[in-house]
């Protein structure tokens, strides 16, 4: 498939094209995740529906229950 390429955490990471906010989640065994695209967070609720862009500035950051 075709790969593109984004900032993952401050790295570089290629990613399928058209890969949803869900579908990364999963490939990063994380179940639950604080996202956000270009500085702008994601709800859980829009997860599936927001698709990852060439380019893109992704930051997930595990969230640990309890506190």
């Amino acid at each position: 498939g075709v790969r593109m390429k984004v900032i993952l955490n401050q790295k570089e990471t290629e990613l399928a094209d058209g890969i949803n906010v869900a579908e990364l989640m999963k490939e990063q065994k994380m179940s639950r995740a604080m996202v956000k695209i270009n500085e702008v967070l994601i709800r859980p609720a829009d997860y599936e529906a927001t698709v990852i862009q060439d380019g893109d500035k992704v930051t997930l950051r595990r969230v640990v229950a309890g506190g």
